[in-house]
């Protein structure tokens, strides 16, 4: 319901949105969260490693560096 009243509301302003869009942003913060790559999978509903990759692997190696280790989440 919310989402149809949110596409409805971007296309009479003329904005062209995809709610597909969202996809990288969250994997993305889900990652820089420490989740595992099987929890990303499970919350987004992937079954392939391939689609996880997709969007993760956009990710800079610069920006993964400045990342904590997984163990050390009291950084986080």
């Amino acid at each position: 319901m919310m989402a149809q009243r949110l596409r409805q509301r971007l296309k009479a302003e003329g904005i062209a949105f995809k709610q597909h869009r969202l996809r990288p942003t969250r994997a993305r913060e889900l990652h820089e969260a420490g989740w595992t790559d099987s929890d990303i999978m499970e919350a987004l509903g992937w079954r392939s490693q391939a689609m996880l990759r997709r969007y993760i692997g956009r990710v800079s190696l610069t920006h993964l560096k400045s990342l904590p280790e997984p163990m050390d989440r009291t950084a986080i």
